[in-house]
């Protein structure tokens, strides 16, 4: 997806390292939690290619409600921590 490409590109230019510092502790913030859904994703690439694979995630039937449920937490419980939220706020 162009916009996640889009988005690593921004965070990979110098001039931007204050945004990816937020977005870096915010996700180690959220791995403290323990959530195991956040096993695999380590690193700020690693959260960005799970916000691009659930761009592109179908839900299905056979997944039930639970699935979307469970995408959409994972993919807000990082945004909503204190740095991400205020990537301006030390």
């Amino acid at each position: 997806m162009a916009t996640i490409q889009q988005l690593k590109d921004y965070l990979a230019d110098e001039e931007h390292r204050d945004l990816k510092e937020a977005f870096e502790e915010a996700l180690a913030d959220a791995r403290t939690y323990n959530v195991p859904e956040f096993d695999p994703i380590e690193t700020v690439d690693d959260l960005l290619d799970f916000f691009k694979m659930y761009l592109k995630w179908v839900p299905s039937e056979e997944a039930g409600g639970g699935a979307v449920y469970l995408r959409i937490c994972v993919f807000y419980f990082v945004l909503d921590r204190p740095r991400a939220a205020d990537p301006n706020r030390s």
